[in-house]
């Protein structure tokens, strides 16, 4: 289970490297736009936003997964390997329930702008299905997080193994 939540991970974020990859292509044409043609992308500005809630909420799991987020490895490298399981459980557990937290308000925001129909105002755009998907974001490191609480309890089970 935990190995197809991986790859579930691993394929979102490539959704939201592909984001990424068309902000950069539009900064270009942009940019070409602009200064060889004095004409600008039309709602270029909300275009690059929305990318960037996909880039930004579909990578968070994957992130967390591969250990890219900051760590404070300053003060967890003289703790002994026990200290830093139990760390890891408490950060993970707390970091996850305050993750579920976000995913649900921002679950119930998609919910109330997706009835009211809510647009961007240059493109018209309906906003619900971008904070659905920072949502789902949330939400697949609210999972990612209570993976890594379990992994550390099992490594306060096993002598030798680091939980981080």
């Amino acid at each position: 289970m935990i190995k197809l939540f991986d790859r579930l991970t691993h394929a979102i974020n490539l959704v939201g490297n592909l984001a990424f990859f068309l902000i950069m292509i539009m900064v270009m044409v942009h940019v070409v736009m602009r200064y060889v043609f004095a004409s600008a992308v039309p709602g270029f500005v909300e275009l690059v936003s929305f990318l960037q809630v996909i880039g930004v909420g579909l990578g968070l799991a994957y992130a967390q997964r591969e250990h890219a987020n900051v760590n404070v490895e300053f003060f967890l490298a003289p703790l002994p390997a026990r200290a830093k399981a139990v760390l890891a459980i408490i950060v993970s557990l707390v970091s996850s329930i305050l993750f579920a937290l976000m995913t649900y308000g921002i679950i119930k925001l998609a919910s109330t702008t997706g009835a009211m129909r809510e647009v961007s105002d240059a493109l018209g755009l309906p906003l619900y299905p971008f904070r659905w998907l920072m949502g789902a974001g949330f939400g697949l490191l609210s999972l990612q997080l209570l993976i890594e609480a379990f992994r550390a309890m099992l490594a306060l089970r096993t002598p030798g193994e680091t939980a981080l």
